[in-house]
């Protein structure tokens, strides 16, 4: 088999850890796939015998896990679902899907929640086998680098079944690319009230995705969320913007909005808002001979499952 011939199919089950049936309609494109296809908790069959040797391993939990890299794009039309939105329900995201949002123009938001949480199967495809992975549960980490294309990557962790072949009918077409990270498609990049020259903006939902293999119970359970991340932006003079002011915790914490808009045609605009935002840990860092400050963020909430939106528009 060949590595460059693969790529994954996802759609949100309607019952857990039921394939509901996936067709090229559920294509995703990639730009990297990777992940365990067999694992799970193991524990040795010890013996007791007169000679020394090991043992035999045992899986008491058997799953699989996939890590999906897919380019952060919209759908082409403002209001319709982009590719990666049920990679976003089955990593604990609301969707919220507004036809008309009073500009003559639609749009989707995700946002976490802490119950209701969805699952997906994924089709993990590798030339003409087939491995499908039910019930699956994952985290997203959104990542925007100057000079590179936005990816979003989802870890997925699922139930195992034995790969088999297959052969996928229809023909994809992508009908809509992401843009690069630049001063032409990428703009509002505001940190704790501030618009400088930035160089990256990483956030990681940082799900617990926890399998669990129970008497008359088994499935990938979401049990915790701390989101983070880092901005990494051209330091400014301290009078200016202070950033030492915004990070000393042991002084006080401090929160503050960090946003940014990707994408300047409708459809394919993505927009990251977020409302509370701790940084910490400030490092310099060298970008092409400019001291850039690399924070880290800590994401947090202020009612409840709002730490960020993200807005396809």
């Amino acid at each position: 088999m060949l590595q460059r011939k693969s790529f994954a199919l996802v759609k949100i089950e309607t019952e857990y850890g039921v394939d509901p049936g996936l067709t090229i309609d559920d294509m995703l494109v990639l730009t990297g796939i990777s992940g365990t296809r067999y694992g799970g908790n193991t524990t040795d069959r010890t013996r007791m015998r007169g000679t020394l040797g090991g043992f035999a391993t045992i899986n008491t939990g058997p799953n699989a896990q996939v890590t999906l890299t897919a380019p952060l794009k919209g759908a082409g039309t403002p209001g319709a679902v982009p590719e990666c939105g049920a990679m976003l329900r089955a990593c604990g995201h609301s969707e919220v899907i507004t036809a008309d949002d009073g500009s003559g123009a639609g749009k989707v938001v995700y946002q976490p929640v802490s119950s209701g949480f969805e699952s997906a199967t994924v089709y993990w495809i590798t030339d003409n086998q087939v491995q499908r992975i039910t019930g699956a549960r994952g985290t997203a980490t959104f990542t925007l680098t100057s000079g590179s294309d936005p990816t979003v990557e989802v870890a997925f962790t699922g139930a195992y079944n034995r790969p088999e072949s297959f052969t996928l009918d229809g023909d994809y077409e992508e009908l809509v690319t992401e843009v690069p990270v630049n001063k032409q498609n990428t703009s509002g990049f505001d940190v704790h009230g501030y618009e400088g020259c930035g160089q990256s903006f990483t956030l990681t939902q940082n799900n617990t995705v926890t399998w669990r293999n129970l008497i008359n119970c088994e499935g990938a359970h979401i049990t915790d969320r701390q989101s983070n991340g880092q901005v990494n932006i051209e330091a400014p003079d301290l009078e200016t913007k202070d950033y030492f002011a915004e990070i000393e915790s042991h002084q006080e914490v401090k929160k503050g909005p960090v946003s940014l808009i990707h994408g300047t045609e409708a459809g394919n605009t993505v927009v990251f808002n977020a409302p509370a935002v701790q940084l910490a840990s400030l490092s310099d860092q060298d970008q092409d001979g400019y001291v850039h400050y690399q924070m880290d963020a800590r994401f947090l909430p202020v009612a409840g499952d709002d730490e960020y939106t993200i807005t396809f528009r």
